[in-house]
């Protein structure tokens, strides 16, 4: 993952996975082979939005991952709290575990701006910890 995002020790990875899922390995040692910091959030923050998104701004975050699941819930709080957000900052945020549907997509760009970038990693994390990944591009409306 580092060649393809490549991290520096600028960036910031929320750590919000919890530690029996095999997703939150690269969120546990991602960091300290690419030099950047890891926030941990407090226990239970990884389940309201509200938390995540104080830490994002708090701490500056630059990357962390999200279920699509997860991901509608912190989107929806994002939307009902525009002014909270930062729209010019650099985000880079994953998404794996589920189908991640086209209104995320929507949903996130408008609420973070094209200057963020949502990839979604697909594949069998069971078996492997390498995924194919798609960089979920804003669309266009027609």
């Amino acid at each position: 993952m580092q060649r393809e995002y490549p991290l520096t020790p600028l960036d910031r990875i929320l750590q919000k996975t919890p530690c029996t899922f095999d997703v939150s390995v690269w969120e546990l040692i991602w960091w300290f082979f690419s030099g950047c910091a890891c926030y941990l959030l407090p226990q239970g923050g990884e389940k309201d939005p509200a938390v995540i998104l104080q830490w994002i701004n708090e701490q500056a975050i630059t990357v962390l991952h999200f279920v699509p699941s997860m991901l509608a819930l912190f989107l929806e709080y994002v939307q009902s709290h525009p002014e909270l957000v930062n729209r010019g900052r650099d985000l880079l945020v994953f998404s794996s575990g589920e189908a991640l549907m086209a209104h995320h997509v929507h949903a996130f760009y408008d609420a973070f701006g094209d200057g963020a970038r949502l990839v979604n990693l697909y594949g069998p994390q069971r078996r492997r910890l390498t995924y194919l990944t798609l960089t979920a591009a804003p669309i266009q409306a027609k």
